[in-house]
């Protein structure tokens, strides 16, 4: 079972009771992003009173079909993912096809309800045209 509290700290914290998947996925509201692929190493799950768990995954995902895992819960302020390859993103739009890198070792996301969804900046637009930035969502169940 998942509890979801709000606590009123000056980090924003979220208390996470049980023990919830978390999810990240390109978000992709306005469905440009076909699909990609990005290699994750790691996911770092970080304290807001410091101190963090670590999450070994030595996997290839495809970042816009998203990917999930069971994390302890606690007063958590943000999840890192840290990269072992560039992520690419495919995606066609009204331009036609287009392909988005981003060369990063990690990318963070706040876990507030109160923040949207970061951007991945810097990002490439390697091939194509495209003006929106991928940002990251991320969920827990």
């Amino acid at each position: 079972m998942l509890f979801l509290l709000t606590a009123l700290t000056p980090a924003h914290a979220i208390l996470i009771g049980g023990n919830p998947n978390v999810g990240v996925s390109i978000d992709n509201v306005l469905g440009q992003y076909d699909d990609g692929s990005v290699y994750i190493t790691k996911v770092r799950a970080m304290e807001c009173g410091g101190g963090f768990t670590d999450y070994t995954i030595n996997k290839w995902i495809d970042p816009v079909a998203g990917y999930a895992l069971t994390i302890e819960g606690g007063d958590l302020c943000n999840i890192r993912y840290y990269f072992g390859s560039t992520m690419t993103l495919h995606g066609t739009n009204a331009n036609g096809a287009f392909t988005v890198t981003y060369d990063e070792p990690y990318g963070t996301i706040d876990i507030d309800p109160e923040i949207a969804t970061p951007a991945l900046t810097p990002y490439i637009v390697s091939q194509g045209a495209t003006s929106i930035a991928p940002r990251a969502y991320l969920s827990l169940e």
